[in-house]
């Protein structure tokens, strides 16, 4: 057998050893140590996955949207809205998934760097006027789901609003 061959085989083996125990539940006897050992390594290189927490029994529906607020140099404000997804048709949120995704995790811990250099993409892209100091806010919209369980009318859908400062610029002259 040719050694290409023989590698391309031992590549797809290693790869599906390592996407079983990737979903392997972690209650299961002995797994514990070596998914830890897996995550770790997979963080490193970039491959991990979040939870999946839109399925049953209770999914995570939660909509957010960033504000921006706007002082120019001459003291005059102005707002910037990213898209309120729930608001968005199917094909637009089909189209712009990665803004979604982008506006709905940019509020993250780890994604501090990245809220400030967006803050600085704003103050650059937002305003005719230079820019001395910009405010950036995510708004999130969790919906409460009834005890039943079940999902309710889009008409008798209940929202919970709150505010979360994400950071403040100071842009000098």
């Amino acid at each position: 057998m040719p050694y290409k061959k023989r590698y391309v085989r031992i590549f797809f083996v290693i790869v599906i050893a390592v996407m079983s125990l990737d979903v392997t539940p972690p209650s299961c006897p002995g797994m514990s140590r070596p998914k830890r050992w897996l995550s770790a390594f997979l963080n490193r290189v970039g491959l991990w996955q979040g939870q999946w927490v839109m399925f049953s029994p209770n999914p995570v529906l939660n909509n957010a949207y960033l504000t921006a607020e706007i002082d120019d140099k001459d003291g005059n404000r102005t707002y910037w809205d990213s898209p309120d997804w729930k608001h968005v048709s199917n094909w637009e949120k089909f189209y712009r998934f990665r803004d979604m995704n982008y506006y709905n995790r940019i509020y993250l811990p780890q994604n501090l760097l990245a809220t400030n250099d967006f803050a600085d993409y704003l103050a650059r892209t937002s305003s005719k006027s230079p820019v001395a100091r910009l405010k950036l806010v995510r708004t999130p919209m969790t919906m409460v789901v009834p005890e039943t369980g079940t999902l309710p009318k889009r008409d008798d859908t209940i929202w919970i609003s709150s505010s979360n400062f994400l950071t403040e610029r100071r842009y000098d002259p």
